[in-house]
């Protein structure tokens, strides 16, 4: 949206005594004065509302902006947020860049601002939050309607009865591990829209502006509200045990935006002369071993192998740690079991990443991670 005075990316203006509820809006918004990313000069009611475009305002005139409204008179703003970034040129710098420009007399209550994105600190009747926070933190807290609003994995909050399909690909679990002496990358997302595909980058450090693509172009899934999952294995040049690598994913979209991630999937090279990893004679091996095939899709075998019989207990946990299946209970010291990916009725388990625990005499002595992949 481009205009110059009282420009918005829902409306220019929310007049006296109206009242705007459970909307939003994401369109970029340009202009000489009074321009927010929802609103330009707001003097109503706004709740239950968010917008996620830039603001820019050209050289020219001393007028305010905002990333949610350029001036608030008399306007009253509850449970919404805004996540764009906000450029500005002026002799006076607006008071609060990052929710709205100018105070009068109005108010804002339960609201939040993302301020990686918008590179703002403050703001008046608006809380900072990190874009992790933004994505993250339960929105109850921030005293929000369950009834209203929803997040669905990693991502922003978004309206329930008015959803926005253009919220960027919702990221739920990125994981890092070494499996069969592979780095193994696996991430799983809750839908995604025009996603073209992927890059993974690595770096030795948590710093992703110095961090180097290591993956090929790896295919998405483009628009689609299903649960998908990916796999990918890296190549690392003589690893030591200890060596501690960071990753981070990058997708595109068909319009050729890119989205980078802040979520970060950490690996550390473990000693490759493990239980299980098939360098020691297997009649020396003791402890929980690595379920084969992982990740699989049908079936998978888990093994566990003690130094002398005990009670013991093998179980399926989802990240959550809830309980999805007990695999085995039974006095023994040795055991070989295969699971179906299904839990303790029957029912086929999502894709994803699982753990299994094996408790010996009750005290839990070891916990490994498996990936089911469909």
């Amino acid at each position: 949206m481009t205009g110059s005075y009282n420009v918005g990316g829902f409306t220019g203006k929310v007049v006296l005594n109206a009242t705007v509820t459970n909307s939003y809006c994401y369109g970029n918004v340009s202009g000489t004065g009074s321009l927010g990313g929802f609103a330009g000069d707001l003097q109503g009611i706004v709740s239950d509302c968010y917008s996620r475009g830039n603001v820019t305002r050209s050289p020219g005139t001393d007028e305010y902006v905002g990333s949610f409204a350029g001036q608030n008179f008399h306007g009253t703003i509850t449970r919404s947020y805004c996540t764009g970034s906000v450029y500005y040129t002026g002799a006076t710098d607006p008071e609060d860049k990052g929710f709205i420009g100018y105070v009068d007399t109005g108010t804002a209550d339960k609201c939040f601002f993302d301020s990686g994105a918008s590179n703002q600190e403050t703001a008046t009747g608006a809380t900072a939050k990190t874009t992790d926070a933004m994505k993250t933190e339960s929105l109850t807290g921030w005293g929000w309607s369950a009834a209203v609003w929803e997040r669905i994995g990693y991502n922003y909050p978004r309206l329930i009865d008015n959803p926005d399909p253009t919220l960027p690909v919702t990221l739920s679990t990125f994981t890092a591990q070494f499996i069969e002496n592979k780095p193994t990358l696996y991430w799983e997302i809750q839908s995604e829209t025009d996603n073209m595909g992927w890059f993974v980058y690595r770096n030795i450090e948590e710093d992703f502006t110095t961090s180097e693509k290591v993956s090929e172009f790896i295919e998405g899934h483009g628009t689609t509200t299903q649960q998908q999952s990916y796999l990918y294995e890296d190549r690392i040049q003589n690893p030591e045990v200890g060596d501690k690598y960071y990753y981070w994913l990058e997708s595109i979209d068909y319009s050729g935006t890119v989205n980078h991630y802040d979520r970060v999937a950490v690996l550390t090279i473990h000693d490759q002369q493990d239980p299980g990893s098939g360098l020691i004679p297997e009649s020396e091996q003791y402890g929980l071993f690595q379920n084969e095939p992982n990740p699989f899709v049908e079936s998978t075998k888990i093994s566990f192998n003690l130094h002398e019989t005990a009670k013991v207990e093998l179980n399926i946990y989802n990240l959550k740690g809830q309980l999805v299946k007990s695999l085995y209970s039974g006095v023994t010291s040795k055991r070989t079991i295969m699971w179906d990916g299904k839990d303790e009725i029957g029912n086929n388990l999502q894709a994803g990443v699982y753990l299994y625990k094996l408790l010996v005499n009750g005290k839990l002595a070891e916990t490994k991670r498996l990936i089911l992949m469909k």
